[in-house]
């Protein structure tokens, strides 16, 4: 499950180096949707939990072991942080410069790279 995830952030974060206008209309079009908030804090609650568990097996149990306690975060603060302020940091991030966009996304597929190395020796 860590590698089709690493594998889905990877693809995403390439593609939006090329398109990075893709991610904004994706997120513009699910933002408002009233299913978004549960399905994001159970994808990162599940998420979380997930890097914890296999943390130990992993090549860098500590990276995965923060990974999984930032992804346990995030999902508790997302009801608190809600659907106004999230638009309003979507917005925000459409506005900066499109080399610091780029720059987010290398960063998103370097830590797709991190997950996947990672998780080699289980796969193996």
């Amino acid at each position: 499950l860590i590698a089709l995830f690493s594998l889905a952030i990877i693809v995403i974060c390439l593609w939006s180096l090329l398109r990075p206008q893709w991610l904004f209309d994706l997120a513009y079009r699910i933002i408002d949707r009233s299913w978004l908030l549960p399905v994001a804090v159970g994808a990162r609650l599940m998420l979380g939990g997930i890097l914890l568990w296999v943390a130990a097996e992993t090549t860098w149990p500590l990276v995965f072991r923060v990974l999984g306690w930032l992804s346990i975060v995030a999902a508790l603060s997302l009801p608190f942080i809600g659907k106004r302020r999230i638009r309003q940091l979507i917005d925000w991030i459409d506005k900066v410069p499109r080399i610091v966009m780029q720059l987010w996304m290398g960063l998103g597929v370097a830590l797709g790279l991190v997950l996947l190395l990672g998780v080699r020796t289980i796969l193996v």
